[in-house]
């Protein structure tokens, strides 16, 4: 099941949209992030364990945002 990503915590608005862009290794893959319209925050656009866009944005507490 799919939740909604938790709000901006900066701004605590839920104007948000995730921005997809080719892996820089040039496989083919895409990675995402997720970026607030209202305020400009942009979530974590590379995280180790592979986690990214939706998924990273709300599993973001003890991270700094980009």
């Amino acid at each position: 099941m799919n939740l909604p990503p938790p709000p901006c915590p900066f701004c605590g608005q839920m104007d948000l949209h995730r921005i997809e862009f080719p892996c820089p290794d040039g496989d083919g893959e895409m990675q995402s992030y997720v970026h607030c319209n209202t305020c400009g925050a942009n979530g974590p656009q590379y995280r180790e364990d592979g986690v990214q866009g939706w998924d990273a944005w709300a599993d973001r507490a003890g991270m700094r945002l980009q």
